[in-house]
């Protein structure tokens, strides 16, 4: 990943592990599947800060 700040002057790279597991178990926990859906988001901010979340998005329609 790599991202621009503005704020910093900067650019900043990296590789990211994702934690798998907590994710999984946050699917397994709101029930994301073939029914609900949920995509990440991921928030960048100065200093290099970077956030990983998942926003359930809406029960899927038939």
């Amino acid at each position: 990943m790599s991202y621009v700040s503005a704020v910093d002057n900067l650019v900043y790279k990296g590789k990211v592990k994702l934690p798998q597991e907590k994710i999984l178990a946050l699917f397994k926990k709101y029930d994301i599947g073939d029914k609900k859906f949920a995509h990440l988001v991921v928030g960048m901010a100065p200093g290099g800060w970077v956030g990983f979340g998942l926003q359930q998005l809406m029960n899927k329609l038939r």
